[in-house]
Formats: C-alpha cells, structure tokens, sequence
C-alpha cells in the first residue's frame, strides 16, 4: 500500500473468475470487486477515502483462499 493506493497482482491461470474482498479489522467488507479473467491480471484500487485504521485484503478464485495481506 502506498498513497492511500494497493495493488494486487494474480499470477497463472485459474478456471473462473476471481474476487478481491477488502475488509477492515472488524472483518465488514468495505469493497468487493470481481474479476473475470482466465489468466494473469494487476489492478490498483485507490483506498485513500476509506476510513479505517486496518484494511485486509483477500483473493479468492472457486471459493478459495488465494492470498492475503494487512495494512
């Protein structure tokens, strides 16, 4: 994360599509975004107006867990 910015990056091929959730430490998702891509993307969200001290960020393709990160 930097500027209020996060970028995410999927690397590979996957059936389906993909969903970036961003929670706060209270786990309420604060933003939800779906990605239909078969294969590699990178995307940057812009954070800066969300108003929480934590944000976590989790990628899930076919109802699993792919990655996560804190800020």
């Amino acid at each position: 994360m930097k500027n209020g910015k996060a970028k995410v990056v999927v690397n590979g091929e996957f059936m389906g599509s993909v969903l970036v959730n961003i929670l706060d430490k209270n786990r309420i998702l604060v933003y939800e975004d779906y990605i239909d891509h078969e294969s590699s993307f990178s995307k940057v969200y812009d954070l800066s107006k969300v108003n929480a001290d934590e944000l976590e960020i989790e990628v899930v393709a076919q109802q699993k867990l792919l990655a996560k990160a804190k800020y």
